[in-house]
This record gives structure tokens, C-alpha cells and sequence, in this order.
């Protein structure tokens, strides 16, 4: 497993290399690429849940147009200590609250990840930038095939019990690229036009995934989605 996860770290940093020379001479990709990022948690081995996001936001060294990529773990759980609309999203919906779970110790214990490492303003931003280094500089690879097989590695190397998708964009990305036979619930659940379940095998072992709707940096009906977790996860 060790391995398996320095030979990501170096594949990751590579590819952010040549990011970072392709934007000394091409401006749009300067003004696209924020950087890159691949943890924000510890590595938690069978933790009850797994965050898996779109791609990183801006960070203040992104903002500063440090253009860092960072690729060793972090020290403590990013929802449970860091201050912005998301973190405080997921800290709402883990919370004291009534309607809420009341289990800020499984969030301080999750894993946290995203599909794409690489750091832009936004999903557009994200996927204008992946599209240009695919067809301007011949980097189908690492930006559209690569991204699957680090994700595969990463839930293989943590085993959650849980995904939670943050998204629908990553939850057809997770379909679409990673597992073409993940089944799709079919009870009102999975129906429910605010969030979508799907199954995928880890290896042997069926994981289930949590997709909740979002809105920028929003988690719509939070109280929803701590229901959800409720039924299927804490039951």
C-alpha cells in the first residue's frame, strides 16, 4: 500500500511540474492552474466515512499565486478546524442541532480527498484547464485517465465503509470513469432529485456512495442530507 501511494504522490507532483512550466509561457493556463492538493485529512485507514469533492478551491497561496503542490497528508480533518462555507456546511450538518447527527467525532475522523487534484476557481475553470492540457499539450493522461486510477487507489488504500460525493459532478465522474457497473439505487432515495446512491466494488466489497446536491460552496437541504446519512449509514 505504500507503494502504492508514493507512486501517486510522485505521478501527482510530475504532472504538477509540467503544469508549471506550461504556465510560463501560456497565460491561460497561468491564469487557470491554482496549484494542486491531494489530501485534506490524515490518511484514515476503514474510517466510517470518505469526502471525495470535485477538485480543490482556492487557498490563500493560491490567492497569493503560489503555485504549490501539495501532496503529503494532513494533520487533522479540514472540516473539523478550518472556517469556510463548505467545512461550515458539513460541521452543520455533523452538529449539535436537534435535526442533526450529533457526531462530530465521525467527520474529525474521516478521510477527505478530491477527483481532481489540481486547484482552479471553479468546475468550469476545472474542466476549460483539463480540456487545454489535453488538447494543446497532448496531456489526455494525467488529466482525464490518471484522476480515476488515483481515486481507485486512494479508496482501495483507505476502505471506507462510506463515500460521501460532494456533488453530482463527481458522482458521474465516479460512474462515468471509475466503475461503469456502479448500480444506482432505484428506491425514492436514490431518486430524489436533491441527492443520488450508488454501489461500487472496493475490491470485493461493496461501498456505498452519498451524493448530495451542491450549489458553489453550498450543501442544499442539509437537513436532507443528515437524514440520508441517518437511515443509511448510522442505523
Amino acid at each position: 500500500m505504500e507503494d502504492k501511494l508514493e507512486k501517486l504522490k510522485e505521478e501527482v507532483n510530475t504532472f504538477a511540474k509540467k503544469i508549471v512550466e506550461i504556465a510560463k509561457t501560456d497565460e491561460k493556463v497561468r491564469d487557470l492552474y491554482k496549484g494542486a492538493k491531494i489530501f485534506f485529512s490524515p490518511i484514515v485507514k476503514n474510517p466510517k466515512f470518505m469526502f471525495l469533492g470535485i477538485n480543490p478551491g482556492i487557498s490563500p497561496a493560491a490567492k497569493e499565486n503560489e503555485l504549490k503542490c501539495e501532496v503529503e497528508p494532513m494533520k487533522k480533518m479540514d472540516y473539523s478546524t478550518e472556517d469556510y462555507r463548505l467545512a461550515n456546511g458539513w460541521k452543520y450538518i455533523f452538529g449539535e442541532k436537534d435535526e442533526m447527527l450529533n457526531r462530530m467525532d465521525l467527520l474529525e475522523n474521516s478521510f477527505k480527498t478530491n477527483f481532481y487534484y489540481v486547484t482552479t476557481k471553479d468546475m468550469d475553470s476545472l474542466y476549460e484547464l483539463l480540456n487545454l492540457l489535453k488538447n494543446k499539450y497532448n496531456l489526455t493522461e494525467e488529466s482525464f485517465f490518471k484522476p480515476c486510477e488515483w481515486t481507485k487507489t486512494l479508496i482501495s488504500i483507505v476502505n471506507p465503509e462510506f463515500i460521501l460525493a460532494e456533488g453530482f459532478a463527481v458522482f458521474k465522474e465516479l460512474k462515468e470513469r471509475c466503475y461503469p457497473d456502479m448500480m444506482c439505487d432505484s428506491t425514492p432515495w436514490g431518486n430524489n432529485e436533491n441527492y443520488k446512491i450508488g454501489y461500487i466494488n472496493n475490491e470485493g466489497t461493496s461501498v456505498e456512495v452519498i451524493a448530495c446536491r451542491r450549489r458553489y460552496s453550498d450543501i442544499e437541504n442539509a437537513s436532507e442530507i443528515a437524514e440520508i446519512i441517518k437511515s443509511e449509514c448510522l442505523n
